[in-house]
């Protein structure tokens, strides 16, 4: 058995890479309370959220139907001109202290007017969500385990983790950053595997990678793990974009370099839950990327009954081994 894991730890190694332990440039976080279970139900019908004015269009070449695009390769003017050790910002910058006004395009406002605006913008998001996967997979042979994904919030900033436990091995990606009305803005992302430490630090502009190269950050862009609560917050409130037929794109930083993904709504599905019972959920699937970094490709499931939260999530790994996760739980506070 200590064998087959020890497989599986070197399979997913594939997948997170090769690295030397580094600091970690994640902020500690309270932990949060969840005091109850949610249970299926009708799906909602949100209220429409209003359009922030659109950024400055990234430029990159429009991918073809099979492939997605890289920008793993593309550096910033800065890389050459700037140390990016001393321009690199602390991602886990607080809000201003209580005491203190900040001056805005609507002039001079005091904190606690600052704060209600951020309530406000951040209303429409979830309450900090815990869900709870049972894990079985394969490589050589049978994989049990268990897995979890954690969504907190505090005023306009989050925390997003995802936990997949194998025993003695285990893996935890965790995104931190600012909540937008329309979507996640990412500012730190980590993945440690055992020794192996991984991040990425994602500035307005430009993203570093985890060996140091600064490469332009696309529009919207998430991470591994914040992709799950940005996709879940944009079908919940854009519910026409999750039917079979539709492609969700979306861009995706990793520690290895920033790719277009597509996820096209194959079906939907009737799972079985043995805590939720049968849950119809909708099955994305990615298409291939023109250039894999690595074997690993995930398909998420998201169902509307469960307020679109992401509940069942598969792995595999080439063509060899596999880990699906299927909710057995979730909490909210």
């Amino acid at each position: 058995m200590i064998l087959l894991v020890l497989g599986v730890h070197l399979v997913l190694m594939d997948w997170l890479g090769q690295a030397l332990p580094t600091a970690s440039i994640l902020k500690p976080i309270s932990q949060a309370m969840f005091t109850r279970e949610i249970v299926q139900a009708a799906a909602p019908t949100p209220a429409p959220t209003p359009k922030l004015k659109s950024k400055k269009p990234f430029q990159h070449t429009q991918s073809t139907i099979f492939a997605t695009n890289s920008v793993a390769n593309t550096r910033t003017e800065a890389v050459t001109t700037i140390d990016t050790a001393e321009v690199a910002p602390d991602p886990g910058v607080v809000l201003s202290s209580p005491d203190v006004t900040s001056t805005t395009a609507l002039g001079t406002m005091s904190a606690p007017a600052i704060q209600a605006m951020d309530e406000a913008s951040t209303a429409n998001w979830p309450a900090n969500t815990r869900l709870s996967y049972g894990l079985t997979g394969f490589y050589r042979g049978p994989v049990k385990g268990d897995a979890r994904v954690q969504w907190q919030k505090d005023q306009d900033r989050y925390q997003v983790s995802v936990d997949i436990d194998l025993g003695i091995i285990g893996t935890r990606m965790t995104s931190q950053g600012l909540i937008g009305q329309e979507t996640l803005e990412p500012l730190a992302y980590e993945e440690k595997t055992g020794p192996t430490l991984r991040n990425l630090l994602l500035e307005p502009t430009r993203i570093r990678l985890t060996g140091g190269e600064w490469v332009a950050r696309p529009p919207h862009v998430q991470d591994t793990a914040s992709q799950f609560v940005a996709l879940a917050q944009r079908f919940s409130q854009q519910p026409a974009l999750l039917a079979v037929g539709k492609a969700v794109p979306v861009w995706l930083a990793r520690p290895g370099g920033v790719d277009e993904w597509t996820y096209d709504v194959v079906e939907l599905e009737n799972l079985r839950s043995e805590h939720l019972g049968m849950v119809p959920a909708y099955h994305l699937k990615p298409r291939p990327l023109a250039k894999p970094r690595g074997p690993v490709t995930a398909e998420i499931w998201f169902a509307p009954s469960l307020q679109y939260l992401p509940v069942r999530i598969r792995l595999t790994v080439g063509t060899e081994a596999w880990l699906d996760l299927m909710v057995e739980k979730i909490e909210q506070q």
